[in-house]
């Protein structure tokens, strides 16, 4: 399992979860959903290169918006409480909410550190 502690400064974030090294542990990950976890997490590290303290908050509530809890997601997310019928992630297959439990399990681990 990876050991990744993430430092403070948003650059070497950057570098470390775009690495081939980080995603080679989820290789049984469709490359669909390796691809959606690297733009959603591109998308927080930009929006929050300035406040380490909500980056870790927003790396860590990319999981749980994978999976369909979107209720600790930032601007970076398009979900409309009014409308959740209507929300599709884009890039997942139809759309739908990523559903392994062992690779949510193992994200929330390293977010968590």
């Amino acid at each position: 399992m990876c050991t990744l502690t993430l430092p403070k400064c948003p650059e070497l974030i950057t570098l470390q979860l775009s690495s081939k090294h980080f995603f080679s542990f989820f290789l049984h990950v469709s490359k669909e959903a390796r691809n959606y976890l690297k733009t959603c997490l591109g998308h927080v590290i930009h929006q929050n290169k300035n406040n380490p303290n909500q980056l870790r908050l927003d790396l860590l509530n990319v999981t749980h918006h994978a999976y369909g809890n979107h209720t600790g997601c930032g601007s970076w997310c398009r979900y409309d409480a009014d409308h959740p019928e209507d929300y599709k992630h884009e890039g997942l297959p139809d759309g739908k909410d990523l559903t392994d439990m062992d690779l949510k399990a193992a994200l929330l681990k390293i977010f968590t550190r």
